[in-house]
């Protein structure tokens, strides 16, 4: 008797083939067997109408950086992610050596040390605390013990947890940087600190590691010497791993600010994979040229040479594969609320209460305004290109951008900007997609491409804000990222949009078990009711459930019936 006997739907395989019916037999956690089938099974699925797919691998993933704290992946599953490729930015949560650099969700212990207002918000600029202290504040902020030192011990962490979904796992180079270096990071590493990396970075590809990445325009990947990185590589090339780094490879080097020029950044994540010998993978590719944002024709043009300068290295031998994020992502840079805007005088002043109590003052609101104006300490300095107010006591605001309200009253962006938090410090508005993420039809439209979400694994329950501060929800793309693909690709052949949610994701990590139906293949499916699917994307809460998968089965066991979870964690650490 078989586990799970899916019949009667049509399965697209992953392949690019052309769907086909049959019926799909599971047993031991794997598809034994695809055709007519007339045994009896545990639990028996009608996929009349519905496609079988293979479960979707998202393949630029921060879920490491937040599994611990929310194994079960709700809004992964959710939405028909069963695979995550994690580890990117050359970020990680291991090793942990004397210090700790900042990751994304950790910093909200940290800030229980350091003041949220010294500490930068964005990846890449946080201070280091020292691991001891950084053990306590995890304790405190999120009541799961930090115990684990090594890669190895971190996996152990996420074994005894268990997991909703499948993890495939880099070890990211800052913290390895950081677990030599410590604090002094911005300089060039000695070659006592290098053998200190490698042997990190030994121990993490002898414990499950597929490989490590770069993120170079990061503290403090982007203080490394090219001999410090070619020396990294030859060990992941001794252990059969790959390099993953941004396009992008770093905006500074040895305290020189160098132009951000994806082709600049791809060349040399290919140099070192020509000279090291190592396949490489880029990181959400972007447009090649420097200064397009904003100019849809000069980013394809510059996306189609860098298409041609990765041809280039591949005739030169080099492994090189790549992941594009879906549109419309905003990474980790959207909070649903206009004051986080201001988050660093908001957590100055002592939470949004006493911050808008503040504002009573015609001369608070004067200061405010000119910190907007001069860009001084703004998370998002882009606040004014296109903010639209989506909720707010006054309705009169809703719908319009910051800019055209102010024009309409004859005020400045920034004097708008303020009046609006002085009626109304929650409301609610949707900021502009991160810096460069425009449409990227030409790498979504090539046949090799595989898609990436840059989020991390949260519950629908999530809330990341600290009390008294700006809600921070994660953004639309980590809970239904995968559905507008879908959505965004009804023009095209299904099977073509699948192979690259699951085939070409499967075939870059080089895994041989998964990303595709076929028989003795690990048994990470998908039942989709194509006509009822609905990403239900919300830009005020986007903690929303998606419609339109029937069942998606991790490793042969159910672990979303009908948008209810079951709380299974049968993923594997691969």
């Amino acid at each position: 008797m078989y586990d799970i006997l899916i019949k009667n739907g049509k399965i697209v395989d992953g392949s690019g083939g052309a769907p086909y019916v049959a019926d799909v037999a599971v047993k031991d956690g794997k598809i034994v067997k695809i055709g007519e089938i007339r045994e009896d099974a545990e639990k028996v699925i009608d996929a009349a109408g519905r496609i079988v797919t293979p479960g979707f691998i998202d393949m630029h993933s921060h879920a490491d950086l937040t599994v611990c704290l929310y194994p079960d992946a709700e809004n992964l599953l959710g939405q028909g992610v069963t695979t995550v490729f994690t580890g990117h930015c050359g970020m990680g949560m291991a090793p942990v050596g004397e210090y700790w650099t900042g990751m994304f969700e950790d910093t909200k212990a940290m800030q229980l040390v350091i003041p949220h207002d010294l500490a930068s918000w964005f990846p890449g600029a946080y201070p280091c605390l020292d691991s001891p202290t950084m053990r306590r504040a995890f304790k405190e902020r999120f009541g799961v013990e930090m115990d684990w030192t090594s890669f190895g011990d971190y996996r152990e962490k996420l074994k005894s947890t268990g997991v909703g979904v499948n993890m495939n796992m880099l070890v990211g180079h800052s913290q390895v940087r950081i677990s030599a270096l410590g604090p002094d990071f911005k300089r060039p590493a000695t070659q006592a600190e290098i053998d200190h990396m490698k042997a990190d970075i030994a121990e993490a590809m002898e414990h499950g590691a597929c490989g490590m990445s770069f993120g170079l325009d990061y503290d403090a990947s982007n203080y490394a010497e090219d001999d410090e990185m070619y020396q990294l590589a030859e060990v992941v090339k001794s252990y059969g791993g790959i390099v993953a780094a941004h396009c992008q490879m770093r905006n500074e080097r040895r305290g020189v600010k160098m132009e951000q020029h994806m082709l600049y950044g791809a060349r040399e994540l290919m140099e070192l994979g020509l000279k090291v010998g190592v396949p490489v993978h880029i990181s959400h590719i972007c447009g090649g040229y420097n200064g397009c944002f904003g100019d849809q024709h000069m980013f394809d043009a510059g996306a189609e040479r860098l298409l041609q300068l990765i041809d280039e290295y591949r005739a030169k031998g080099v492994r090189v594969t790549w992941d594009v994020l879906t549109i419309p992502v905003r990474a980790f840079y959207y909070f649903p609320q206009l004051a986080s805007v201001l988050i660093y005088y908001i957590s100055a002043a002592g939470g949004n209460k006493a911050f808008s109590e503040k504002l009573r003052s015609p001369g608070f609101r004067f200061y405010i305004a000119e910190k907007l104006k001069n860009k001084e300490r703004i998370v998002f300095p882009r606040w004014n290109d296109s903010v639209e107010v989506t909720e707010c006591k006054n309705s009169a605001y809703i719908g319009k951008s910051i800019r055209t309200l102010a024009e309409e009253r004859g005020v400045s962006s920034e004097e708008m900007m303020v009046q609006i938090l002085h009626e109304d410090i929650e409301t609610c508005a949707s900021y502009p997609l991160a810096p460069g993420l425009m449409e990227t039809r030409v790498y979504e439209n090539r046949p090799e491409a595989s898609i990436g979400l840059d989020n991390c694994a949260f519950n629908y329950d999530y809330e990341g804000a600290l009390p008294d501060m700006p809600a921070d929800r994660s953004t639309p793309v980590s809970y239904c990222g995968m559905i507008k693909f879908l959505e965004s690709q009804r023009d095209k052949p299904i099977e073509q949009t699948i192979r690259k949610l699951s085939g070409n994701a499967a075939d870059n990590m080089r895994l041989r078990d998964r990303g595709y139906i076929r028989e003795n293949m690990a048994a990470d499916i998908l039942v989709i009711d194509c006509e009822n699917l609905r990403s239900n994307e919300n830009l005020i809460d986007p903690r929303q459930r998606p419609d339109g998968f029937d069942y998606v089965i991790v490793n042969g066991r159910i672990a979303v019936d009908h948008g209810t979870h079951t709380h299974v964690r049968s993923g594997e650490l691969l």
